[in-house]
């Protein structure tokens, strides 16, 4: 089974999309499933390492790369383009809006993976037995939907995408050709139950072909009885620095905590950066006198693994207003570490008080406190059931190799020759 996935940066970037690496690296050892890598953009000279089964075509990222006045022009003479303004930013300018300009970069996106899917089928390197996989329920999707309409034998070719948080509430608005482009699709597959619910909220004709599952990573280290050292706290975070995120709150709910045990020492390292980081630097200024803060700012995936496997009696810290499953609190419970988060999104399919502590999005001070205290009252027990709901749920190996099998059922069930 011949496998296009479409990407944004993958592998052309070291902290973009990092969770595609994983299902790389467990569908590699898969005789039966080839996968080629299409992605659009990069990242300076970043480049990801990829197991050798893996290939990457850089053509469509080549084209945006060489995007000229010329390009643009050209955009005037295609068919698919006045179809763009004529659903998408006309209505927009009738109403006196400016229709913002990463629309018009999402299109041309899309119309240059419609030109790649469209070339490369009547050459004969896609074919109907192909599947066309875009990570991200996005403009890829109105690529496909566009190939469809220049080339209509390419509906007997499966589509899918997958949906996670941003690319699920995104608004319309940002989309080209949102709505139209459902219909080429088979499959969506949500990231989350959660997810699941939100997106059929929004967009209810997607109920026939929708359907959910967590991604997964691989184990951070072995299964750890799970040990706090007295005197001692460690906490961890991990997340970009942004408003969804709440860096900041989970400083001053640490710092509360710090005040409230002043003859402990406490540690906080925070891996992540973002556009608020400068403002989190200078709030840390005013910490207290037991509390020691790292802020390292992003590293690599590595990196934030290693520390997790070697760092004894943490709790690992989550406080996101909106999220699928968050790969970091994965990598967290694989390493036997008890988390404390707030009830965002998809995080209680991963979190609740038998793994750690789950919170109200409205989370005060006082009731971080109590919580971290019980947890380390009872951290033994909670570090081990935190690993076994990674067992249960979160293993990549397990959970991408059900997607493949799913991924070729489907492929034969719409060819019309389901395997005996």
């Amino acid at each position: 089974m011949q496998v296009y996935l479409f990407s944004l940066y993958f592998p052309y970037a070291e902290v973009n999309e990092t969770f595609i690496a994983e299902e790389m690296r467990c569908i590699a050892t898969n005789d039966n499933v080839r996968v080629t890598l299409v992605p659009f953009k990069r990242k300076g000279n970043e480049r990801r390492s990829l197991p050798e089964a893996i290939k990457v075509d850089p053509r469509i990222l080549q084209r945006a790369e060489q995007f000229s006045i010329a390009s643009a022009l050209s955009l005037l003479l295609r068919g698919s383009f006045w179809h763009f303004f004529t659903k998408d930013v006309l209505p927009s300018l009738l109403h006196f809006r400016l229709p913002k300009k990463i629309l018009l970069a999402r299109f041309i996106r899309a119309l240059y993976i419609a030109d790649y899917v469209v070339t490369n089928y009547r050459i004969g390197r896609i074919d109907n037995n192909s599947v066309l996989y875009s990570y991200w329920l996005d403009e890829a999707t109105t690529g496909f939907y566009l190939a469809e309409r220049i080339e209509p034998r390419l509906r007997g070719c499966l589509k899918i995408a997958r949906a996670h948080r941003w690319d699920i509430v995104e608004p319309t608005s940002r989309l080209p050709l949102r709505k139209q482009a459902f219909p080429a699709l088979d499959v969506v597959l949500v990231a989350s139950k959660y997810g699941w619910h939100e997106l059929l909220e929004l967009y209810p004709e997607l109920k026939p072909i929708c359907q959910w599952q967590h991604l997964g990573v691989a184990e951070v280290c072995p299964a750890r009885m799970g040990s706090i050292q007295q005197g001692h706290k460690e906490f961890i975070s991990c997340s970009t620095v942004v408003p969804v995120k709440r860096v900041k709150l989970i400083y001053e709910c640490i710092r509360a905590y710090a005040q409230k045990h002043p003859t402990e020492q406490i540690h906080w390292i925070h891996f992540g950066d973002g556009t608020l980081m400068p403002e989190l630097r200078e709030v840390v200024q005013n910490s207290v006198p037991n509390l020691q803060i790292e802020l390292p700012g992003m590293r690599p995936n590595a990196t934030v693994r290693e520390y997790l496997a070697t760092v004894e009696g943490a709790i690992f810290v989550h406080m996101s207003l909106h999220e699928a499953t968050p790969i970091a609190i994965q990598e967290a419970i694989s390493a036997s570490i008890p988390v404390i988060a707030t009830d965002g999104g998809g995080t209680r399919e991963a979190i609740d008080d038998t793994v750690g502590a789950l919170l109200p999005l409205e989370v005060q001070t006082e009731e971080f406190i109590a919580q971290v205290d019980r947890i380390v009252a009872n951290y033994t027990q909670l570090a081990q059931a935190a690993r076994k709901r990674f067992e249960t749920d979160f293993q990549s190996t397990v959970n991408f190799s059900k997607f493949y099998t799913l991924l070729e059922e489907w492929r034969d069930r719409k060819l019309g020759s389901p395997k005996a």
